[in-house]
């Protein structure tokens, strides 16, 4: 794909009243009969922006077109609502409580109200590979995404994907942009089904969520055995011999689970430390664990910690 089918927008920012009816009066934007859908859309009580995203969709030419938001934390991100075209599958469900590291530096350019355009999946650099890795699994060939802005805050994203082929867009197009933020922004404020809670997934006492066939399930912390970092990505071995394979790093294991628990012992590990039943020291110090045939290696930086645990 040569160059960028998506021209550059302004930044978003936050729009007053005053200049928001100022902007609806532009004759740029009043074309084809696009901001009328969307109002009458504003005016449903019921499934809203679900209404607005059907619209929008078709008009930017997109296979996808979708809305996330924010916790107030800004630290994981809920999928809020989407749109596809006939015969694209919808990942909407998958996409819930999502550590923001998980899209790393696109998070910095929603903060700083920028779009974030990516002309062609497979010309990625390196280190959007876990990023990458995703899009390419949900088939996107293209995608534009832009922040959500209200009172001056970041709340959500929305977006384009492109599956079969990126269509270029107009000056009008791109001019449309932060406008429709701004609507899209309201309709998300407003809408009471789509507020995610105020930190991770809620869970049952001594639980967490993970991915398992599409959608969030809530795992008791007994069952962990150990997590291994695989790249930007973590496995996640269960008592029972399976694996959740999991779209976000050890680091954000690490912060969501209890430290008196778990147990770091390694850069790509870390273990329930009730499960440890024997450590070997050699030239490479080993742990072993109860109901797992896997050694665990343990990293010479954490060697003293776990000293401190077995009280040797």
């Amino acid at each position: 794909m040569a160059g960028s089918p998506f021209p550059q927008p302004q930044k978003s920012k936050r729009v007053q009243p005053r200049e928001a009816q100022e902007r609806s009066e532009d004759p740029t934007l009043l074309d084809n009969g696009f901001w009328e859908p969307l109002a009458l859309a504003a005016a449903q009580t019921d499934a809203s922006l679900d209404r607005a995203l059907a619209h929008i969709g078709p008009f930017y030419r997109a296979d996808r077109v979708w809305v996330g938001r924010y916790n107030e934390e800004l630290t994981h991100f809920w999928g809020a609502s989407d749109w596809v075209n006939t015969g694209v599958p919808s990942h909407i469900q998958e996409i819930q409580g999502i550590p923001v590291e998980f899209i790393g530096d696109a998070h910095g350019k929603f903060l700083k109200g920028e779009a974030v355009i990516i002309p062609d999946v497979e010309r990625m650099p390196r280190q959007r590979r876990a990023l990458q890795a995703e899009l390419r699994r949900e088939g996107v060939r293209a995608t534009f995404s832009y922040p959500l802005m209200h009172s001056g805050n970041l709340i959500g994203f929305f977006g384009f994907d492109y599956v079969r082929e990126a269509t270029s867009w107009t000056a009008a197009d791109s001019k449309r942009i932060p406008t429709l933020a701004s609507y899209l922004a309201a309709l998300l404020r407003r809408g009471r089904s789509i507020s995610p809670p105020a930190g991770p997934p809620a869970a049952p006492d001594r639980s967490v969520f993970v991915n398992e066939q599409g959608s969030m399930q809530a795992l008791s912390l007994e069952e962990i055995l150990f997590i291994e970092a695989d790249g930007d990505y973590t496995r996640v071995h269960l008592a029972d011999g399976n694996c959740c394979f999991e779209r976000r790093s050890l680091r954000s294991w690490i912060g969501q689970l209890p430290p008196e628990r778990f147990m770091r012992v390694h850069q790509s590990y870390l273990v329930q430390a009730a499960r440890i039943v024997r450590l070997d020291r050699g030239p490479r110090w080993t742990l072993h664990l109860q109901d797992v045939a896997q050694a665990i290696p343990v990293g010479r930086a954490f060697r003293h910690s776990l000293r401190l645990h077995m009280t040797f």
